[in-house]
């Protein structure tokens, strides 16, 4: 999920790993982000998942 606070664009995400996050984040996301002309660093944190709920009839959760 994405969202605006205080002019700040924050984002959540849900990855199977940190290493999958960290390929993301160096081959697809850090190249898009640097061509759009978007300049600075990300401010991330990477927190462990307690508890995940997917609503019965949802696909795409798995």
């Amino acid at each position: 999920m994405a969202w605006f606070e205080s002019g700040v664009l924050r984002v959540t995400d849900v990855w199977e790993s940190q290493e999958d996050f960290e390929r993301f984040f160096g081959e697809r996301l850090a190249p898009a982000v640097e061509k759009a002309g978007i300049v600075g660093q990300p401010d991330i944190q990477l927190l462990p998942l307690h508890r995940r709920f997917v609503a019965p009839g949802v696909s795409g959760g798995a």
